[in-house]
């Protein structure tokens, strides 16, 4: 179980200081750049692989990596303004994402290539935005931003671009959306929101438009299905992806699953040195990456291989300032 659903963090002042010390700046109301440093520009070490870390940094790898490397971008300083990031997506132009699971709960944004103490350039945050200890971020195909709080029970969505205290487009909230502790967030090619409900430990499905205290249209959920505590989710190639935390395992379904089912493949045993898989992706390749917030650890496993087997790649160690890895994405 995640203990840190369980204990708030300290004031921003702490929090700041953990992270790099330093004054948290202030929150623009209107979209120009604050003072902050910048990031040098942006040249692509090659296809990346970004992970969010609690103790308020984000960290890129190049791909290829493995073992005890280091990262080639580090978000993370008093200017980044992040405290406990937790979900994190990448767009297809490289902008990163992330969800900062605080009191606070904003969703801050940085540029491509952004590295070192650097200021986000844009910021969702305040009483009209709604959202309360934010975890799940996903992007849809119009590059919208959807959040889960898994702390109010809801899905909350914003247009691309938003910026500062803004209203959300959409709030799945209500006993009829069954959401308990919603967390990781995909969508499938035609637009449906699976959700992993981590409390109730099922898969929830909402379709396009949803809104307001609606039902699912689908529920993945019941023993067959071995989801225990689901957290990170992917789709890819009609197939759903996700990291069962408690289950200590990866379990993948149809997509159109629904009911108590048995999962189409796992990756479960002790070969896949599995403890506290938390962040999930499925690259274009439908390799399967896994961030392990336990074994401070990113594993691959390459397409097609499943059951009680050892991960394709690990990239774990000292180097990679890996401190309990959360959210993970694939530009």
């Amino acid at each position: 179980m995640r203990l840190d659903r369980y204990f708030l963090f300290a004031s921003a002042a702490c929090a700041a200081a953990a992270c790099g010390g330093g004054t948290r700046p202030e929150i623009p109301a209107t979209a120009p750049q604050m003072q902050a440093p910048v990031s040098p520009a942006w040249t692509s070490p090659g296809p990346m692989i970004y992970v969010a870390c609690r103790n308020g940094q984000v960290l890129g790898f190049v791909r290829t990596s493995t073992g005890n490397v280091a990262p080639v971008r580090r978000i993370e300083g008093g200017y980044t303004m992040l405290t406990t990031a937790d979900g994190l997506a990448v767009d297809g132009a490289g902008r990163v994402f992330v969800a900062n699971d605080a009191d606070s709960s904003e969703v801050f944004q940085f540029k491509p290539g952004a590295t070192g103490d650097v200021a986000p350039n844009n910021v969702i945050t305040g009483a009209v935005a709604n959202h309360t200890r934010t975890e799940g971020l996903a992007l849809d195909a119009s590059r919208n931003v959807w959040v889960s709080g898994w702390a109010t029970n809801s899905i909350l969505e914003y247009a691309a671009g938003a910026y500062g205290n803004v209203t959300p487009m959409a709030i799945i909230r209500g006993s009829n959306t069954m959401l308990n502790g919603p967390t990781g967030m995909a969508f499938d090619s035609a637009g449906n929101l699976y959700v992993s409900n981590t409390y109730a430990a099922s898969i929830l499905v909402f379709p396009p438009g949803a809104n307001g205290n609606v039902a699912p249209i689908a529920s993945i959920g019941g023993s067959k299905t071995n989801l225990n505590w689901p957290e990170g989710i992917a789709i890819h190639a009609g197939t759903v992806v996700v990291a069962s935390y408690n289950g200590h395992t990866i379990e993948a379904f149809p997509v159109g699953s629904n009911g108590n089912v048995a999962p189409q493949w796992s990756i479960a045993g002790s070969a896949t040195n599995l403890s506290a898989p938390v962040g999930l992706t499925v690259d274009a390749a439908a390799n399967v990456w896994v961030s392990d917030a336990t074994n401070k650890a990113i594993y691959e496993w390459n397409h097609g291989v499943h059951g009680n087997v050892a991960p394709s790649a690990t990239i774990a160690g000292s180097k990679t300032l890996l401190y309990d890895p959360l959210g993970l994405d694939i530009p």
